[in-house]
């Protein structure tokens, strides 16, 4: 997922990874591999072709603390003034919190790029 959304997203939004508590393998992986600019394979769910992206000059993931709650980030503070929204989402199951995010008064169900579960990332994602 991350691989596809650097793929199709980098040059039009800023990117943000939140994970789960606990689960910090992707934030070390973002940092020493992606945001390093190292090529990282990937297969794409929607053509089943495998591909290959990297993070270009100047773009970064930038990795958010994974201990944060995702309505912290996603919902309490979208109608605020000068407040947190997200101008689009992705997550990586059906069942997360971020979720919550698309009722905030901000964002629709249009602001939902991108969903699947984590078993698909682990196993088939990347090479």
């Amino acid at each position: 997922m991350i691989a596809y959304i650097i793929e199709n997203y980098q040059d039009t939004y800023n990117i943000y990874y939140k994970g789960h508590p606990g689960h910090n393998d992707n934030n070390s992986f973002i940092e020493s591999v992606i945001n390093q600019g190292e090529e990282i394979g990937y297969k794409d769910l929607l053509t089943n072709e495998l591909k290959k992206t990297k993070i270009k000059k100047g773009n970064e993931i930038v990795v958010l603390e994974s201990q944060i709650s995702s309505e912290e980030l996603t919902t309490y503070h979208a109608l605020e003034t000068n407040g947190l929204h997200f101008d689009k989402f992705a997550s990586s199951g059906f069942f997360s919190n971020a979720l919550l995010g698309i009722e905030n008064g901000y964002n629709t169900l249009d602001d939902l790029i991108f969903i699947t579960k984590i078993r698909l990332l682990r196993k088939k994602l990347f090479m």
